[in-house]
């Protein structure tokens, strides 16, 4: 935990947060990170990518974790991206089939870490579904 911690300073250089409220409570946050700026060790540079999607505990299941990713679709579309990626363990069950909902595949399997298994998602955002 704490090393995710010490990463946040790096990651806001390169990603731009971006925080869902109500009512002055913050209800979920997400990271967006444009083509060029995601981790190449995960994504391909011409890709965006979403990182650190989080929902309080008390909005889950509201749609909450669902606009945040479309708003990270929508930036990526602006960006030019050809595809938006995101990475998950197998923790993440609500999270994943949220991907899944909206038209991410399964990509790859990563290597584990921390005992878990992990999986790079897809979604391509140009008509043909076909990499630039």
């Amino acid at each position: 935990m704490q090393g995710n911690l010490s990463q946040v300073a790096k990651r806001a250089e390169l990603a731009q947060l971006i925080v869902a409220h109500e009512d002055c409570h913050l209800v979920g946050t997400v990271a967006y990170f444009a083509p060029g700026k995601s981790d190449g060790r995960l994504f391909p540079p011409q890709w965006a990518s979403i990182r650190l999607l989080a929902v309080s505990p008390s909005h889950r299941g509201k749609g909450a974790g669902r606009l945040l990713t479309q708003e990270c679709i929508q930036r990526a579309k602006a960006d030019g991206a050809c595809e938006i990626g995101v990475h998950t363990s197998e923790l993440m069950t609500v999270a994943r089939k949220m991907y899944e909902q909206m038209g991410f595949q399964q990509d790859i399997e990563l290597p584990p870490m921390f005992g878990l298994r992990y999986w790079r998602y897809v979604l391509p955002l140009t008509k043909t579904h076909e990499p630039c």
